[in-house]
């Protein structure tokens, strides 16, 4: 007869320790708020405009990428890179929100956060 090996659990649990993670719990809270949020903002008629699908793209590109890296450990680089992430995020909210609840244009939108972001 043949012994049939069992299999440990080799996985170790990430969550297990106190390191500190590059996204803290209050920022994952306000994110992952942010995208429910967004998922609601879609569903307005004037949120299917064409012009705007690359901004609402990006926006929840940029969410899902902020929520998924919750769990990386701390490190100074890659925070300086999501502190980059969260600019883009909030440029992206307020192209989205001034053109679909404030009913502005969105080219004129776009021009002036291009402007802004150049000076």
């Amino acid at each position: 007869m043949f012994a049939v090996p069992t299999l440990r659990n080799v996985k170790k649990n990430i969550n297990s320790n106190n390191t500190r993670k590059i996204i803290s719990k209050q920022e994952m809270e306000k994110f992952a708020g942010k995208l429910r949020c967004l998922h609601k903002l879609i569903r307005h008629p004037k949120a299917s405009a064409p012009e705007l699908q690359p901004s609402i793209f990006y926006l929840f590109t940029f969410l899902q990428f902020v929520t998924l890296a919750n769990e990386i450990p701390f490190d100074e680089a890659y925070r300086n890179y999501i502190d980059g992430v969260i600019k883009q995020i909030t440029d992206c909210e307020d192209i989205v929100i001034r053109v679909v609840l404030r009913g502005e244009n969105f080219y004129a939108v776009f021009q002036e956060k291009a402007i802004q972001s150049l000076s």
